[in-house]
């Protein structure tokens, strides 16, 4: 099960992580065009993720008066 109380930030990098050892696991043989693509999109998302994750935190933080940009 997941953790119930994550962060969102928490929840993106273990996703990313999860993302990234799948396609370490993947073997050269099926890396074809459909691969990369699909590769490309997943690590897309899971970017995106990461870094609306982090302005969140920095949202936060800032919020607080401690982080300014």
């Amino acid at each position: 099960g997941l953790p119930e109380n994550e962060t969102r930030l928490q929840t993106a990098v273990r996703e990313a992580r999860e993302v990234i050892a799948d396609l370490d696991d993947t073997p050269p043989s099926s890396m074809d065009l459909m691969f990369f693509m699909q590769a490309f999109d997943e690590l897309h998302m899971h970017l995106e993720e990461l870094l609306a994750a982090v302005d969140d935190v920095e949202q936060v933080k800032g919020d607080d008066g401690q982080g300014s940009r």
